[in-house]
Parts: structure tokens; C-alpha cells; sequence
């Protein structure tokens, strides 16, 4: 049975308040696998007002901690690779193991560029200048030797 594909805002599933739909395929059976419904004006409205305000709170967010929420996000990701794979061979035709192939070589990809984001900002925090300072003041007070 076809499934219904509504809309994900404001970190929540709704079916939203356009009217129309429209058909969602398996390109490689020709079957309708879905049934997806179009986004109204108001939709994408109450979408970038939601964007908007976790922009924000994104943005007060250290890079260090950001580097870790997406690191979890790709660790997730792989854990669940099964699904994903899924989920991308029935929307777009794909043989399931090309499907996990690509899901696993995107997660390690950016897993080891947040990785080296982690490590320079790491670096980065050990050697800002308040950091140094702390380090002379530790040393002056005897706790470096």
C-alpha cells in the first residue's frame, strides 16, 4: 500500500495545509510507492519561520559542540544505514547494496572531516591565548613542574 509523505516542521510530522498531492514512484518497478503532498504557501511559510528560529540557537552553539552533534548524527546514521538504504532504493530505484554503499561512504566521509574539525578546534582551545595564560599562571604556582 502506497505510504502518505507529509511535512517535517518545527521538529514535528504534519500533513500540512496544502490541498493538492501528487504521486510518488519506484523507479525501478514503476509502482506508486507513495502519495506526496504539496507543500502550500503557508507551509513553507511556518517552515522558514521554524528554520529561522533553530538557526539561532545553532548559532549560539560552539563549534566544538556543533562538531559533536554531527558526528552522533553520522554515528546514528550508520547504525541505522539498513533503513536509510531503504528508504533510498524504493524512492529512487537503486539496488539495495549500491544504496547501503552510498549511506556508509557519506557517513565515514564526513565523519572524518568532523573529525579533523573536532581535532583543530580541540588544538585551537588548548592553545588560545587564555588557555597559555592559565598554563604560565599554573606553572608559576609550581603545578607544571
Amino acid at each position: 500500500m502506497p505510504s502518505e509523505i507529509g511535512h517535517y516542521i518545527d521538529g514535528q510530522h504534519q500533513a500540512g495545509k496544502g490541498t493538492r498531492s501528487a504521486a510518488v514512484f519506484n523507479p525501478a518497478t514503476g509502482s506508486q510507492s507513495g502519495s506526496l503532498w504539496l507543500s502550500s504557501v503557508a507551509d513553507v511559510d511556518d517552515a522558514v519561520a521554524s528554520a529561522a528560529g533553530a538557526a539561532q540557537g545553532w548559532a549560539d552553539t560552539t563549534p566544538l559542540r556543533r562538531s559533536r552533534i554531527l558526528a552522533r548524527f553520522l554515528r546514528i546514521a550508520e547504525d541505522r544505514s539498513d533503513e536509510l538504504a531503504a528508504l533510498i532504493s524504493a524512492e529512487h530505484g537503486k539496488v539495495f547494496s549500491d544504496a547501503k554503499g552510498e549511506v556508509l561512504k557519506t557517513a565515514q566521509s564526513k565523519y572524518r572531516q568532523i573529525d579533523k574539525y573536532i581535532e583543530i578546534l580541540s588544538g585551537l582551545v588548548k592553545n588560545s591565548p587564555a588557555s597559555r595564560v592559565k598554563n604560565i599562571v599554573d606553572m608559576g604556582a609550581g603545578k607544571g613542574y
